[in-house]
């Protein structure tokens, strides 16, 4: 059985020696090493894949910053930001906010730098609510700044890698591919510095958030007609009216069968009361109150305010686009209450007009009758 005291700083090493292999090719030194430590793996029993060490001070305060201007970003550096979290809640590039099915794989990012692509699967048993179980990234060909073949990072299945598919945690020169994990098992950042990009995903219980901070010009050197939820948002056939769920469940109490075969109960205002301790306002408190309607999973009130704080963290004006609102009374006066004043209101005119029909009867049956009676009474007259 091997020791993570021994193995984990040797597999390090190793792992950033490898990283380093194509620059070294003539280096009789590091050849020396590199066997070394490879045979050092193989007489204490460590094996290649494996945890690394994550105590390197650059993973402890940001991304390496390069000493070149090589793979710097030349262009202007506007960003925007594309978040996806829950149960699946989707803020675009064009700060769109939306709610959406999108069960199954769809591709968040694609241009000639970077693809995203998410799977999103069932949450409940028998329910519609989905949730991010996979996140694929792949790095495209870049010889002078990446690597000379695609580079992927998987997560799925619960599991947050530490270290891309290969086992490094860097490419480029100066680093300017790299992977700092912020919270093992829990929290990865991507840096992608030749185009000033940024990605943090971060697993929740049993599923992934994602956000990423990129250049306009980047976003915008996308194909046309290229699907990209990030870019074009959501296909309308997908989108949930999430704030009129939230508004006909006002005064319900929900059953919400768990894959785990645990049934859960859970009323409106008890998610709302969840939602509002994790100080979450306006969006993200409506999909929080959201999730846990639809799914009972606690987990999605941490994946939205996790998601808040990233969304925050990459593009700090994101905050003037929030309100400071803790209710749900917005939703309630567009749905509920209004459905209900028109159910009144059709009540009334309904009473009304029942009332019409029967005064304009009771007016006829009158006139009939003087008819009648004058009739009756010329026919009487005669015999007088």
């Amino acid at each position: 059985m091997e020791s993570d005291d021994v193995c984990i700083p040797l597999r390090t090493y190793y792992i950033c020696l490898i990283s380093n292999k194509k620059g070294c090719k003539g280096n009789i030194k590091y050849h020396s090493m590199f066997n070394g430590i490879k045979n050092q793996l193989r007489n204490k029993n460590c094996t290649i894949e494996g945890p690394v060490s994550s105590k390197d001070p650059s993973n402890n305060s940001g991304p390496f910053v390069g000493e070149t201007l090589m793979c710097n970003y030349p262009g202007k550096k506007i960003h925007r930001v594309c978040s996806l979290f829950g149960d699946p809640h989707l803020i675009t590039f064009k700060n769109e906010f939306q709610t959406c099915k999108i069960k199954g794989a769809w591709p968040l990012i694609n241009n000639r730098h970077l693809t995203v692509q998410v799977t999103n699967d069932l949450v409940v048993e028998n329910g519609a609510a989905t949730a991010t179980s996979q996140l694929t990234i792949v790095i495209k060909k870049n010889i002078d700044c990446a690597a000379d073949s695609f580079v992927t990072y998987q997560a799925q299945n619960d599991y947050l890698p530490s270290t891309f598919d290969d086992g490094h945690i860097h490419y480029g020169p100066d680093r300017s591919v790299q992977l700092i994990e912020k919270s093992p098992g829990k929290h990865v950042e991507i840096f992608l510095r030749y185009i000033d990009t940024m990605i943090s995903v971060q697993r929740i219980g049993q599923y992934f958030t994602f956000a990423i901070k990129m250049p306009e010009e980047v976003i915008n050197s996308s194909e046309e007609n290229n699907l990209e939820l990030c870019v074009t948002g959501c296909p309308k056939s997908e989108i949930i009216q999430y704030q009129e769920i939230i508004a006909k469940n006002q005064n319900k109490v929900l059953e919400i069968s768990t894959k785990q075969g645990e049934n859960i109960v859970i009323s409106r205002s008890d998610a709302l009361e969840l939602c509002r301790k994790a100080e979450l306002t306006d969006f993200y408190l409506d999909s929080c109150v959201f999730d846990l309607l639809t799914t009972g999973d606690k987990n999605f009130t941490t994946a939205a305010h996790r998601a808040w704080q990233d969304s925050v963290s990459m593009m700090p004006t994101i905050k003037a686009t929030q309100e400071n609102r803790t209710d749900l009374k917005v939703h309630d006066d567009r749905y509920f209450n209004h459905a209900s004043s028109s159910w009144t209101s059709s009540q009334s005119s309904f009473r009304i007009t029942l009332v019409t029909i029967l005064c304009i009867l009771m007016q006829l049956a009158i006139l009939d009758c003087v008819s009648k009676g004058n009739n009756f009474i010329s026919h009487l007259n005669k015999f007088f």
